[in-house]
C-alpha cells in the first residue's frame, strides 16, 4: 500500500499550530469576499497544500 501525504501547518497569530484545510482556509479569509469565493470554486482537497498557501499569499497580501 502506498502513502502519500502532503500537508501543511500554519502558526495563527495566538501562537496555535493548525493543519492547513479548506475549512481553516475559508475561516482565517472570511473577511475577504471575493477570495472566499475563489476559494469556494476551486474545490480544494486536503492535498491541494501549495494552493492553499498561494490563497494565503494573496490574502496576506491584501492586509499590508
Amino acid at each position: 500500500m502506498m502513502v502519500c501525504c502532503k500537508a501543511g501547518y500554519v502558526i495563527l497569530p495566538d501562537g496555535k499550530v493548525k493543519l492547513v484545510r479548506p475549512e481553516l482556509l475559508l475561516e482565517l479569509c472570511k473577511d475577504d469576499e471575493g477570495l472566499v469565493k475563489e476559494i469556494m470554486a476551486a474545490n480544494l482537497k486536503l492535498d491541494d497544500v501549495l494552493y492553499m498557501f498561494e490563497f494565503l499569499k494573496q490574502y496576506n497580501e491584501t492586509k499590508k
